[in-house]
């Protein structure tokens, strides 16, 4: 074979390819004889096409429509073109064609079976299979015919090649969630470390998922690095939840149906996920209760939760009757609860015996109506991660509470995320919060506008500096919150300690992110008045947030060389700044930004040109725009020299004659994402590019979104 690769021009197929080392030496043969042959590589990983493609085109297969999808199916059916199946039996094929979603090896397996019947075929044979298809035909538990052969040899491929235990248990996680869920990624690992079925907070497992096409990203719009919600498909969701369920992993209460537990009499309930069901269901499993590690309830009203002493995961996002009196306070007695989600739900208030809960690792409370954060949320000493849309509570400004409450934040505290919390005022007392020792990342929406600086933010070094001058009392050194060493008096112990020789008490927030200890990974702000200010307060050097998004009104960007000392911004998220994209052509400066994220709905934006020069947006990855049309934009040679993703979602946009100038000098551009409503003739000028990128199409909002 390598004689004819090497003298003549060859059509290579290598299929099922693994590992991008399988084929090296096939490449290295094609070279050698002037790349006169094509080579057609078939995979599974996404990984591997990329290695594969070197700059080549990559077709992503796509799964068939429904009209595709039946006809296949009725044709496997029948063996015939022309064969219309009757009323019954289109009835009761409904949860096959749902569970296949479209594959077309899952869809003729099935097929074929059902062919085996001949004329004796009846609905209540679809029914069958459609119910069945996970436990008795893919895993093979029934000794099905070999027509499932492939199949599961499939399946079972996609489990037993996974690296180690932490995959796998990620996969057989994925059971608990119900069909078409959308997971979101940094939940689930969350979840995963808080049972201890995973290492550490960073580990890979679920963008491993997502590279050998196990889990299918959903949301498009995003930073294209991770992918932030992503859904199972239908078969291999329905192998999982029964591998997941044989080995104990899971166990499910499906709406009305048996339960799905264990076959050993032995195996106790450690995992339950109730999905579309009643609380009488839940109150069934009453001796295994003491035993549940983990409870994941959809669309369930959830009951006494008192004797799962031993839960460590509760996740009851969506679910009613919460506000029930008492239901809070009972949660309060779960003390080795590590991870509580009460997204959704309908609560206000937050009961203060929520400070027993000293393991609480996750709380989210999005979307409820809980408008104020107690004080003892924030003093859990294991509370990493805290998501809702609250005030802060208030605080102690002096005396033991105060000094207590800072060294708490100083030295105990393990916030890690705090997104986010919402102030009327940038100076208060509250936001000490934001001295917390691991913080990285904080969400704030502000109401106020920028207020003069003069006066605003005591300098603490000068002024403990001359309290003591002026004072016999003794004195000694200490380190304040800044990080300083200097001279204060016994008493001052804190950042708004001596009330009366300071200017003011309280704290600005933006003063409080740039003088950290510890500087900030990930920065989110929603005001009409302080975005300015904190772009313009940024500074270079290795204490450069790496991640920022800012919606308001932006005034102007800082200069050139303001930006370029910004070199560690990895990512920036622009919203409604009321800037142009020729102002915000400046950002190009910006060496080490790779993912550009630009959302204006204001005609203004694109009354001028997004203008890119060589060496502009050098090591920028993704660029996304959304405005109500595209901008005109124009790439020079040699700019953008690492972009592989555009995202042009543009719901009004004009025809694509004369908006984008030079495409093509973006050398490896792989993917162009498009509004759902563009022209199509803008898939056209993806399509004219060298490098054939793949065109998709933003699919439309659905539920559990967002």
């Amino acid at each position: 074979m390598l004689f004819n690769l090497l003298f003549a021009r060859c059509l290579v197929f290598v299929d099922d390819v693994q590992q991008a080392l399988v084929w090296k030496d096939t490449v290295d043969a094609c070279r050698k004889n002037g790349s006169r042959s094509k080579i057609v590589v078939t995979t599974s990983v996404r990984s591997v096409a990329t290695a594969c493609s070197s700059g080549s085109y990559v077709y992503r297969m796509q799964i068939l429509s429904d009209a595709d999808s039946e006809s296949l199916f009725w044709r496997k059916v029948y063996g015939s073109e022309t064969a219309h199946p009757p009323d019954a039996l289109v009835t009761g094929s409904k949860s096959i064609f749902s569970k296949c979603g479209g594959l077309p090896r899952a869809l003729t397996s099935v097929a074929k079976h059902l062919n085996m019947k001949g004329d004796t075929l009846e609905s209540t044979h679809c029914i069958d299979v459609g119910q069945n298809l996970g436990k008795d035909y893919l895993l093979g538990t029934n000794n099905a015919e070999s027509v499932f052969k492939e199949m599961r040899r499939a399946l079972m491929h996609c489990y037993g090649s996974l690296p180690d235990y932490d995959h796998r248990s990620c996969m057989l996680y994925l059971g608990i969630f119900p069909k078409g869920h959308k997971i979101k990624s940094k939940s689930l690992v969350r979840r995963l470390v808080a049972e201890g079925l995973v290492v550490d907070e960073g580990c890979k497992c679920f963008e491993e998922l997502i590279d050998r096409c196990i889990v299918e990203p959903v949301q498009i719009c995003n930073n294209s690095v991770v992918a932030k919600r992503c859904q199972v498909h239908g078969v291999v969701l329905e192998y999982i939840v029964h591998k997941s369920v044989a080995k104990n992993v899971v166990t499910l209460i499906q709406g009305h149906e048996p339960v799905l537990k264990a076959a050993s009499t032995q195996a106790r309930v450690r995992r339950l996920s109730v999905q579309s069901s009643t609380k009488e269901r839940f109150d069934e499993l009453d001796e295994d209760k003491a035993a549940l590690r983990s409870l994941t309830m959809f669309e369930t009203e959830p009951t006494d939760l008192k004797m799962c002493k031993m839960l460590r995961i509760l996740d009851l996002e969506g679910c009613h009757g919460l506000d029930q009196e008492g239901f809070l306070e009972g949660l309060s007695e779960l003390l080795l609860l590590k991870y509580l989600n009460l997204r959704s739900t309908r609560i206000n208030k937050l009961p203060t015996k929520i400070k027993k809960l000293q393991r609480l690792e996750t709380l989210d409370i999005r979307d409820t109506d809980v408008k104020i954060l107690p004080l003892d949320v924030i003093m859990l000493p294991k509370l990493a991660y805290l998501f809702g849309k609250f005030q802060l509570p208030e605080v102690p400004t002096e005396g033991k509470d105060a000094d207590n409450l800072y060294e708490f934040l100083k030295k105990k505290s393990s916030l890690h995320t705090l997104a986010g919390f919402v102030t009327n005022k940038r100076r208060s007392p509250e936001h000490v919060v934001l001295i917390a020792r691991n913080l990285k990342k904080i969400k704030v929406w502000c109401n106020d506008t920028p207020a003069d600086d003069a006066g605003l933010f005591p300098d603490y070094t000068e002024l403990a500096s001359s309290s003591a001058a002026a004072s016999d009392r003794p004195s000694k050194r200490k380190r304040n919150w800044f990080g300083k060493t200097h001279v204060v008096p016994d008493d001052y112990a804190c950042p708004w300690s001596r009330a009366q020789e300071c200017q003011s008490r309280s704290l600005d927030f933006i003063k409080l992110l740039k003088i950290r200890a510890t500087p900030l990974d990930s920065v989110s702000i929603v005001s009409s008045g302080v975005c300015s200010d904190f772009l313009s307060s940024l500074e270079g050097g290795k204490r450069t947030i790496s991640s920022i998004k800012l919606r308001g009104i932006l005034n102007c960007l800082p200069d050139s060389n303001k930006l370029r000392e910004l070199g560690r911004i990895k990512k920036l998220q622009l919203f409604s700044t009321g800037l142009t994209v020729k102002d915000l052509s400046a950002l190009q400066v910006l060496l080490g930004l790779e993912y550009l994220k630009l959302v204006e709905h204001a005609d203004r934006f694109c009354d001028s040109v997004f203008v890119v020069e060589k060496n502009g947006f050098q090591s920028l990855k993704s660029l996304c725009i959304d405005a109500p049309k595209v901008p005109e934009m124009q790439f020079k040679e040699g700019s953008m020299r690492s972009l592989t993703s555009l995202y042009l979602l543009c719901s009004n946009s004009q025809k694509p004659s004369g908006v984008i100038d030079g495409i093509s000098h973006l050398a490896k551009l792989s993917e162009v994402i498009l509004h759902s409503s563009m022209q199509r003739a803008w898939e056209a000028v993806a399509n004219g590019h060298p490098n054939r990128p793949c065109v998709k199409r933003q699919p439309e909002p659905t539920a559990n979104t967002q």
